[in-house]
């Protein structure tokens, strides 16, 4: 099988917001991976395909972590999970171990058709969030007070409540709560760059801490990690 591991690792860097998951939906997490990446690896090589396995680790009867290639029975292990800092998440990563010696072949009577169907699965993997182009005339900074609502996730995607702590120089800091049912916080903000710490039970403030350019009403999503 010819190695896909870039194109793997750049599907999981622009398709999703995050590589990480609940540690009990790892598992999950490099099934949904393994589906959309094999769907589009799929439109290049229509021998890529991923595999039928009705025991041990699977989803919905099908491998979390391997490629089938139908022409030779080839195949490769393409995604994995490693230890974060946090004992309850875990981070989908893309290894790439191939399969090319003939006597490691798997049978292409378990090679399954990655479908676009497949691929749009949910999972615990959070999708990126598309932004519309502005157009040649985009709406110009506002120059008053906007109505910035923060809307703070897990990496699953669950709203959390959450401590926000911001710093900024000019016009002085602030806090606020979001809600534990939706995840929101509004608030009203003069248009400028703030340094935000997201404070949430289980996460590391540390590595929720970064700035955000923030000049228009919006809605702004922040996943924790």
């Amino acid at each position: 099988m010819q190695d896909y591991h870039a194109q793997v690792a750049e599907i999981l860097d622009r398709v999703y917001a995050s590589a990480l998951v609940g540690a009990d939906r790892a598992e999950e997490g490099k099934a949904q991976l393994a589906r959309r990446a094999a769907y589009e690896i799929h439109q290049i090589n229509r021998n890529i395909g991923l595999l039928k396995k009705d025991s041990g680790n699977n989803v919905g009867g099908l491998s979390v972590d391997v490629f089938l290639d139908k022409s030779d029975g080839s195949w490769a292990d393409m995604a994995s999970d490693a230890a974060t800092g946090n004992a309850n998440i875990r981070e989908v990563t893309t290894p790439w171990t191939a399969h090319n010696n003939p006597s490691e072949s798997i049978s292409v009577d378990r090679w399954v058709e990655p479908t676009l169907a497949l691929a749009n699965q949910p999972g615990p993997l959070v999708l990126v969030q598309s932004t519309p182009d502005p157009g040649p005339d985009p709406t110009p900074p506002a120059t008053g007070p906007i109505l910035v609502v923060f809307r703070v996730l897990s990496p699953e995607g669950v709203p959390l409540e959450a401590i926000l702590r911001a710093t900024n120089q000019p016009f002085g800091n602030w806090a606020g709560l979001t809600c534990e049912r939706c995840g929101l916080f509004p608030a009203t903000l003069a248009p400028s760059t703030y340094r935000i710490r997201v404070e949430a039970d289980g996460f590391d403030p540390e590595l929720n801490t970064a700035d955000y350019d923030l000049r228009r009403d919006e809605i702004r999503t922040i996943i924790v990690r």
